[in-house]
C-alpha cells in the first residue's frame, strides 16, 4: 500500500471512528468463557505481582424511555419493569460468574452508563448495587459514577445512589430547548424538573454533578444551544460536557438520511469556541484528557485510567472489556444476551500482545503530546526505532512534530481538521501492518 493509498484508506476509516484499539470491526474471535477465565487470571496475577493499573468495573445498562434520534448507542425503548429484571438476572448471573476471578483485587472505580441506568427503580438500583457490594472488593473505589436523566430522577432514587456512595452523577440534559426536545424525541424534561434534580444532590451531599450538552444537532440553531449552556452554567455542575454532534452510522437520523452539511460542521466548530470562552470565564478549565472541570476530582477516572492501560472488566450487553497485553472484547448484542440464560454465552474479540498494547497507548495520546522519554522507561522500548516506519511517512505528508522531546501529530488547520477528522486520519498512521491488513477485508 503506497502513502496516498495509506491515506486514503486511513481517512474512510476515520469515517467509522471507534476509540478503541484495534478497531471493533475486526474483533470477530469467538473467547469462551474458559479462555476469558484464562486470560484474566493472568492479569490479576501481573497486577499482584506489581503491574501498575487501576481496575475499572462498568456495568451497561441498555434501555431508555425513548430512542433518541441523535443517539448512536446500540440501546432499547422500554417502560417494562418485567424486562429491566429479566436484564438483572442476567447480569446477577454474570457477575457470579466473574467475581472469584476478582477476589483478591480491588476495583479503583465502578461506572454504570448506558442507555439510562437510572431508568431503573430505585428497589431495582438498591438490588444491584447491593449485590456489587457482596460480589466484588469496591471498599477501595475512589470514584463511582453513573448516568442518568432528569426524567428518570427523583429524590427516592438519589437517595440510593447516595448510600452506595456514588460520588459522580452525570446528567445527560443535551438540550434544554422544549421545542427540540419533541423533535429530537427526547423525553419530556423542564427547567425546573432539572433545577429540582440539582436541588436534591446538593442536599444529598453528592459530590461531583456533571451535565451533557449536545451540540450541532439537526434542528438546533446556535440561539437553542447558547440558551441551554448558559442555564446549565447557571447551575454550576463541577463538569460539564459537550458534544459535537457527528453523522454516526448507527443514529435514526443518520439512517433517514438527515446529515449535516458542510455549513452545519463550520457553525458548529464557531458555537464550540464561543462554549469555550464562556465556559473559561465561569471558572471551568481543562484537566487532562476532560475539558470545563471546575476542579481535577471532577474527572472521569474510569476513563482517565483507560488511557493509561488499565483494566476494565464490563458487564451487560454490549459491554467493552480491556486486558492490558491480552485481550479486548464485547459482549453480545441485547438480543443475544438475553440468550444466556439458556446457556454460555461467547463473547467477540480481539487478542493483543505487547505491541499492540503499545499502539493502542500512542493513539491515546499522540493528541496532547507523548514524551518520548517517559514513554521508553514505561514500555522499555526506542520509540524512533519502534516506529521508525510511521514517522518517515508522517513526515513525508507534513503530519508530524518531534518537538523538546515530545512527538505530537500536527493537524492541517481547516475547519474540517479542527473538527478532529484530520487528526483521527493520521494518528491512525500508528495502527499495525496487522490491523490494517485485517480491516481491508472487512467493511468497518
Amino acid at each position: 500500500m503506497d502513502l496516498k493509498e495509506k491515506e486514503s484508506f486511513l481517512k474512510k476509516i476515520s469515517e467509522f471512528d471507534s476509540r478503541y484499539y484495534p478497531h471493533v470491526s475486526i474483533w470477530n474471535e469467538n473467547i469462551s468463557e474458559s479462555r476469558l477465565k484464562k486470560e484474566w487470571r493472568a492479569r490479576v496475577k501481573e497486577i499482584l505481582k506489581g503491574d501498575k493499573d487501576f481496575p475499572g468495573l462498568y456495568l451497561h445498562i441498555p434501555y431508555c424511555q425513548t430512542k433518541c434520534y441523535f443517539c448512536q448507542f446500540l440501546t432499547r425503548a422500554t417502560n417494562s419493569t418485567a424486562e429491566v429484571n429479566r436484564y438483572l438476572k442476567l447480569l446477577e448471573k454474570e457477575i457470579n460468574f466473574f467475581s472469584p476471578l476478582f477476589k483478591d483485587i480491588s476495583f479503583s472505580t465502578l461506572y454504570l452508563a448506558g442507555g439510562t441506568p437510572t431508568i431503573l427503580s430505585a428497589s431495582q438500583l438498591d438490588f444491584l448495587f447491593n449485590l456489587l457490594e457482596k460480589k466484588f472488593d469496591l471498599e477501595n473505589t475512589f470514584q463511582r459514577i453513573i448516568e442518568s436523566t432528569p426524567s428518570t430522577l427523583d429524590e427516592e432514587k438519589i437517595k440510593v445512589i447516595k448510600k452506595y456512595r456514588f460520588n459522580r452523577l452525570t446528567i445527560g440534559i443535551q438540550t434544554a430547548d422544549r421545542k427540540l426536545l419533541k423533535k429530537v424525541n427526547r423525553p419530556f424534561q423542564t427547567k425546573n424538573m432539572i433545577k429540582k434534580i440539582f436541588k436534591i444532590a446538593r442536599k444529598e451531599k453528592i459530590e461531583i454533578l456533571n451535565v451533557d450538552l449536545i451540540l450541532g444537532m439537526p434542528f438546533q440553531s446556535s440561539k437553542s444551544f447558547f440558551e441551554s449552556l448558559e442555564f446549565v452554567i447557571s447551575l454550576m455542575p463541577e463538569a460539564i460536557h459537550i458534544f459535537p454532534y457527528k453523522d454516526e452510522r448507527e443514529t435514526l437520523f443518520k439512517r433517514w438520511g438527515i446529515v449535516l452539511k458542510d455549513k452545519d460542521i463550520i457553525t458548529r466548530k464557531r458555537d464550540y469556541e464561543i462554549a469555550e470562552k464562556l465556559l473559561k470565564k465561569a471558572g471551568y478549565k481543562n484537566f487532562k484528557h476532560e475539558p470545563f472541570l471546575l476542579t481535577p476530582k471532577a474527572a472521569n477516572f474510569q476513563l482517565q485510567f483507560c488511557y493509561e492501560l488499565s483494566s476494565l472488566l464490563g458487564l451487560g450487553a454490549n459491554a467493552l472489556s480491556y486486558i492490558p497485553y491480552h485481550l479486548a472484547y464485547t459482549n453480545p448484542s441485547l438480543d443475544d444476551y438475553e440468550k444466556m440464560g439458556k446457556g454460555v454465552m461467547v463473547r467477540k474479540g480481539y487478542f493483543i500482545d505487547k505491541e499492540e498494547t503499545i499502539r493502542y497507548y500512542v493513539l491515546e495520546h499522540i493528541r496532547g503530546g507523548i514524551k518520548i522519554n517517559d514513554f521508553e522507561k514505561r514500555f522499555g522500548v526506542n520509540f524512533r526505532s519502534f516506529f521508525s516506519e510511521e514517522i518517515k511517512e508522517l513526515r513525508k505528508v507534513n503530519r508530524l512534530e518531534i518537538k523538546n522531546g515530545v512527538i505530537r501529530i500536527k493537524a492541517k488547520g481547516d475547519y474540517e481538521a479542527k473538527d478532529d477528522s484530520d487528526f483521527r486520519t493520521y494518528s491512525r498512521f500508528f495502527y499495525s501492518q496487522k490491523v490494517i491488513d485485517e480491516l481491508k477485508k472487512t467493511n468497518f
